[in-house]
């Protein structure tokens, strides 16, 4: 047994929804548009293997979400993620909702080579702050960051090269479709750090 929740936000006016499966049974939430899960900061919704696929716009996570042990995929086009992410021992997938969608991981604010030379841009990426990696809880087996095939770039940006990103479980960064491509421009650090790239990493 699922939970299967199609959210039409164009249709029906939906922003915002709480998902709870007591049962640790599936949740599966596509949303048409930009879509809140939760309803309260520092809220806990539980469930078990966990998909939430928003078909266009921000996807926001406002509560924390525990998937017990079952594992979770947010698909977007970008994410704001406010509550925390945990499901021990199990995987977490982030990825674009296109293949091409730009994804960049750390900061977007200052003197940011690739930013300025207009080689990514962060209004229409996928972006991940130090603050919203920070709420990727530990103890995950794996966590992947793009699609396998995608033409994304996975930009990995300091504003201060001192200033590490940090990831707190095994990480993959997967870009290795054609025209993909990984930029790392600051220390990084992980259990393990896997690269997937179509050779163009730098």
């Amino acid at each position: 047994k699922s939970l299967f929740v199609v959210a039409d936000n164009m249709r029906d006016g939906i922003d915002r929804l709480k998902l709870n499966s007591q049962d640790a049974e599936a949740i599966r939430l596509i949303s048409a548009g930009s879509v809140t899960v939760g309803d309260a900061d520092g809220q806990t919704d539980r469930g078990g293997d966990t998909k939430v696929i928003n078909l266009g716009g921000t996807q926001t996570i406002k509560s924390n979400i525990d998937a017990g042990g079952e594992d979770l995929e947010i698909v977007a086009d970008d994410i704001d993620l406010r509550g925390t992410l945990r499901s021990s021992g199990a995987n977490l997938t982030v990825r674009g909702r296109i293949p091409d969608n730009a994804m960049i991981i750390g900061d977007i604010a200052g003197n940011i080579a690739p930013i300025q030379d207009n080689k990514v841009d962060p209004t229409t990426s996928l972006h991940i702050d130090r603050n919203e990696l920070n709420n990727i809880q530990g103890g995950f087996d794996t966590v992947q960051i793009g699609q396998a095939a995608g033409a994304n770039g996975i930009w990995l940006l300091s504003e201060n090269k001192d200033n590490t990103i940090s990831f707190k479980d095994n990480t993959v960064l997967n870009a290795d479709g054609i025209g993909g491509e990984i930029y790392v421009g600051g220390d990084l650090t992980a259990p393990d750090l896997t690269f997937r790239g179509s050779g163009n990493t730098t």
